[in-house]
C-alpha cells in the first residue's frame, strides 16, 4: 500500500471517528452542573473579539462576592475542565477551589472555550483566543484585575493574556505549565482541540463502559482520536510533511 493511500485511509478513519464520537455521545456528559454559572461574551479569536457572534463561557465561583481584593481565576489544562478543581480527596475535605477561598477571597474556575460547560464549538481554540475570552469574562463580571493561576496547557493562555492585557493581571502563576505552540495554527481551525476534547470526554466513560453500549463505543472512538491527534503532532507526521514540502 502506497504512502498516499495510507494517509488517505488515516484521514477517512479520522473523519469517521469524529462523526461517530458525536453520534454516540453519552447524554450525561452534557448534564448541567447546578453549581456552574455562565455568561455570554463576544466570540474570542486570536485577532480579537468578534462582536458579530457570541459564546457561552462557564465558570464555578467560591468566596465572598463583596470581598474587595483582586479575585483568583484558575484555568484547567487540556484535556480537562474546571470541574476538576471541585474534586474532594475525601468526604468532608475541601476542594482546591475551597482552599483558595478559605479566607473569603473570590475564586473562579473557568471552563475555557470548547471545554466543560462552556460552548463547545467556537471559531478559535487557540491559547491567545482563550486569553481574550478571560478578559471578556472580567469585563462581564466587572472585575478590573485578577490573580491568574494556570495549570498545564492553560499556561499559554496566561502568557498571552499577560501580553495582550497586562493591566488586568495582579499576578500570574504557572503550575506545571506548558503550551503546545506547534499546534496553535491548527487550534484556530479546531481540528486538534476537538479531537482531544472528544478523547477526554470518552475517557470519563471507562468506569461504566460495560453498562452502556453507547459509552463503550465512545471509548473506542476517543482512544482512536487521541492517537490520531498524537500522530499528527509527532515526528512521523512532520517528516512526511517536510518531504512533501507542505507548511508546518
Amino acid at each position: 500500500m502506497s504512502k498516499r493511500v495510507g494517509v488517505l485511509l488515516l484521514v477517512a478513519v479520522y473523519v469517521l471517528a469524529v462523526v461517530g464520537s458525536h453520534v454516540f455521545a453519552p447524554r450525561d456528559d452534557d448534564t448541567p452542573n447546578p453549581e456552574a454559572r455562565s455568561v455570554e461574551i463576544p466570540m474570542p479569536t486570536a485577532d480579537g473579539l468578534d462582536e458579530r457572534e457570541s459564546m457561552r463561557l462557564s465558570y464555578f465561583e467560591r468566596g465572598n462576592p463583596e470581598d474587595p481584593r483582586a479575585p483568583i481565576i484558575v484555568l484547567h489544562g487540556s484535556p480537562g475542565d474546571a470541574s476538576g478543581f471541585l474534586y474532594q480527596p475525601g468526604p468532608g475535605e475541601p476542594s482546591f477551589l475551597d482552599r483558595l477561598a478559605v479566607d473569603g477571597r473570590r475564586v473562579y474556575a473557568v471552563d475555557l472555550p470548547g471545554f466543560g460547560h462552556s460552548q463547545h464549538w467556537v471559531q478559535d481554540y487557540s491559547s491567545r483566543a482563550g486569553g481574550r475570552a478571560i478578559v471578556a469574562l472580567l469585563d462581564e463580571l466587572g472585575i478590573e484585575r485578577v490573580h491568574l493561576v494556570c495549570w498545564s496547557n492553560s499556561g499559554a493562555v496566561g502568557v498571552w493574556m499577560c501580553e495582550d492585557a497586562p493591566q488586568r493581571l495582579a499576578s500570574l502563576t504557572l503550575m506545571a505549565a506548558v503550551g503546545a505552540q506547534k499546534v496553535e495554527d491548527r487550534a484556530r481551525t479546531g481540528s486538534s482541540m476537538a479531537s482531544m476534547r472528544w478523547g477526554f470526554r470518552s475517557s470519563r466513560c471507562f468506569p461504566s463502559w460495560s453498562r452502556s453500549s453507547g459509552c463503550s463505543v465512545r471509548v473506542g472512538f476517543g482512544i482512536l482520536l487521541c492517537a490520531v491527534s498524537s500522530i499528527r503532532t509527532s515526528g512521523l507526521w512532520r517528516g512526511s510533511c517536510e518531504r512533501r514540502g507542505c507548511r508546518r
